[in-house]
């Protein structure tokens, strides 16, 4: 156990590239932290970056490499302020800032394999694709079929074309990067920063791209939740997501003529206790085995996904010290390892024994 002096409500750990999977960062206040994993069980702190406005407010992080710098490790971080801050982990410096969106980025979400391409979900209702090599917003994804309300997760299905977003219109909606393509090509070309990027540098290009602007998703629900959907994730070509009901759904979607172009069957339910607030997030392991999630008495429920999900979790992990919202789970490359921020400051780490 790490016990920080802030909320914390953003936890990622480093799983974009082996050599530094030991790494995990966390967000809370105007502050993002990262650390090592340590093999005797220990958490470490490496770096700490504060934000120099103390009415900035971090609720999410998300890790890649940099493409144009031997690829050194980056931390994007966003929240209250709206603005995202994309840190060289290696340099101890802000490499990029985007800026764009008007008003708070919820989460972000890399490409799975390229790493120059990022997501961020908005309070301004709006998904923004940007491109952190070129610093360019590559495409929007609004409109009138887009999100009616706060954005406030997002995934990249790991075929790297589409993603999933949800949010507090209650919906949960599917994009095709398909549209957008011709955009993302463009970008790519356009003349890079410098590597050592000063960190207020928006980049030259940003006032000669013009973004894409998408607003009609391939897919869009409100059948699957009656509240805030505030966490979703991809499985496969099946879906995860929660609200506020004390449960993580599985399901697909299952468009037709004769149930609707919105229909979906649900294929099962992770059932638990105590979590009848949002802005609690879950998350599942590389391999996609396990899914972990916290509750607002600081515990922390596994299920085996490699089984259908029914009901009762395959694990609950507790100890008498943490009692308090577990506002984000993150589990390790080798799924070993299981970590929990929670809202009292504090991170919690669980390592298998066999």
């Amino acid at each position: 156990m790490l016990i920080l002096d802030q909320v914390l409500f953003g936890l990622a750990i480093n799983l974009y590239d082996e050599r530094w999977y030991n790494l995990f960062a966390t967000t809370g206040a105007n502050r993002a932290t990262v650390y090592e994993l340590l093999p005797d069980g220990k958490i470490e702190v490496r770096q700490v970056y504060v934000d120099e406005d103390q009415s900035e407010s971090y609720f999410c992080c998300a890790w890649s490499v940099a493409p144009w710098c031997e690829e050194q490790p980056l931390l994007a971080v966003a929240g209250q302020l709206g603005i995202i801050r994309v840190l060289d982990c290696m340099r101890h410096c802000v490499s990029r800032t985007l800026m764009g969106h008007g008003n708070s980025v919820n989460d972000l979400r890399f490409h799975p394999y390229q790493p120059e391409l990022l997501l961020s979900a908005s309070k301004d209702e709006s998904i923004r694709l940007w491109n952190v090599a070129t610093c360019v917003c590559v495409a929007l994804f609004t409109g009138d079929s887009a999100h009616r309300g706060e954005v406030l997760s997002l995934d990249f299905h790991l075929d790297g074309k589409q993603f999933v977003s949800a949010g507090m219109d209650n919906a949960i909606k599917i994009w095709s990067l398909d549209q957008c393509a011709p955009a993302i090509k463009q970008a790519s070309t356009l003349q890079q920063q410098a590597a050592d990027a000063l960190p207020s540098s928006r980049g030259d290009a940003t006032g000669r791209f013009r973004s894409a602007i998408v607003q009609l998703p391939t897919y869009s629900t409100t059948r699957i939740h009656r509240n805030y959907v505030d966490c979703v994730r991809w499985h496969g070509d099946h879906i995860l997501s929660k609200s506020t009901h004390n449960k993580i759904v599985i399901w697909k979607p299952q468009p037709s003529k004769a149930h609707g172009s919105d229909a979906a069957l649900v294929l099962g339910e992770c059932r638990y206790s105590s979590s009848d607030i949002w802005f609690l997030r879950f998350n599942i392991d590389p391999q996609h085995n396990f899914v972990a999630v916290g509750n607002k008495v600081g515990q922390i429920l596994l299920w085996d996904l490699t089984q259908l999900v029914t009901g009762k979790e395959t694990c609950k992990l507790t100890h008498s010290q943490c009692t308090t919202t577990v506002r984000q789970t993150a589990i390790s490359h080798d799924g070993r390892t299981v970590l929990a921020a929670t809202e009292d400051g504090s991170i919690w780490r669980w390592d298998a024994t066999r």
